[in-house]
């Protein structure tokens, strides 16, 4: 499946700022809720490893440092370690 990458992907959208707002409130809260293990599992459940995965190709820091703390925490977890090596193709 192809999907066409949104402005925040390439840097060349109208509110830059604004577009980055809602992924960042978003990583922020997904951020603290993955330190539990039975959070792990309904973030991998849901299909939100490779969705975060990508998100780690914006360039906005903001939104990128929630983001790897979300794939730190995670990725204690064997099976969604493995879930996010092969999204980013490692």
């Amino acid at each position: 499946m192809d999907i066409e990458q949104p402005s925040m992907f390439n840097g060349t959208g109208d509110g830059e700022e604004t577009d980055f707002e809602v992924p960042r409130c978003g990583a922020l809260a997904l951020w603290s809720l993955a330190r539990s293990t039975k959070n792990k599992d309904a973030i991998r459940k849901a299909g939100a490893i490779p969705l975060l995965a990508r998100l780690l190709q914006t360039r906005n820091v903001a939104v990128v440092i929630p983001v790897v703390g979300i794939l730190h925490e995670c990725a204690s977890e064997v099976t969604i370690l493995s879930i996010l090596l092969k999204s980013l193709r490692i």
